[in-house]
């Protein structure tokens, strides 16, 4: 039987950690400058947990390291999100800070992906909220052994439903690799639309080493009311 397809989106194409940006300086620049110019920067809750009949979705803690460096050797995963290759445990526990201090800050709201009998299946949130626009973007990236079994397209569903709704975004962004024909599908069965593509735009591959093969990135948009 053919392997399932890898699931990433492609925002992950500028991510670390599990797939998740780890530029604090640049968050803080961000953040700072709103509270400067007067902008509320609301925190989001540390608890928080969104879940359906079949997923639940929490921010890593960590009982997780262990389980993200497992699962962050994978070569797809590194391959279309760039995350530290080999994938140590510090790396995981740098994860973990971030994954606290976004969601504290309300820059972003990294959470993984577990089935109800609490096993890991991937990671799915928000990268880079932007409170002055009301934007945002969604990443995620599937475990190899969860993937062709619809956990992608149903866990950023459930972050594009509280997104809009509850957070008061106006605005999704995703990219996916032009070659990741999987992480595409996912964009266009949540009602993305298709707005461009950036030409050679990222690596492919986790090192970012000289020579290293380029690729296109699809650009998707998604707004309220457009969720399907």
């Amino acid at each position: 039987m053919q392997a399932a397809a890898p699931i990433l989106s492609a925002d992950a194409h500028q991510l670390r950690h599990g797939g998740w940006l780890v530029d604090a300086r640049r968050r803080q620049r961000f953040t700072s400058a709103l509270h400067n110019e007067g902008w509320p920067v609301p925190s989001l809750p540390t608890d928080l947990t969104l879940t359906d009949d079949e997923l639940t979705l929490s921010r890593p803690t960590e009982g997780d390291v262990e389980g993200l460096v497992a699962v962050c050797q994978d070569q797809e995963i590194q391959r279309f999100t760039q995350v530290p290759s080999p994938y140590t445990a510090e790396d995981a526990r740098g994860f973990v800070t971030l994954a606290r201090d976004g969601l504290e800050e309300g820059s972003q709201a990294p959470l993984l992906v577990r089935d109800h009998d609490d096993r890991l299946l991937g990671s799915c949130g928000l990268v880079e909220i932007d409170w002055n626009d009301l934007g945002a973007e969604v990443g995620y990236w599937v475990a190899p052994w969860a993937r062709g079994e619809g956990v992608a397209t149903r866990a950023a569903r459930m972050v594009c439903h509280w997104a809009f709704k509850e957070v008061g975004i106006e605005r999704l962004d995703l990219e996916a690799a032009a070659i990741n024909p999987a992480s595409n599908a996912v964009a266009r069965k949540l009602g993305f639309t298709l707005e461009g593509t950036r030409r050679r735009s990222a690596i492919e591959g986790a090192t970012g080493e000289p020579g290293t093969e380029r690729m296109d990135m699809h650009v998707w948009g998604l707004l309220p009311g457009e969720l399907t």
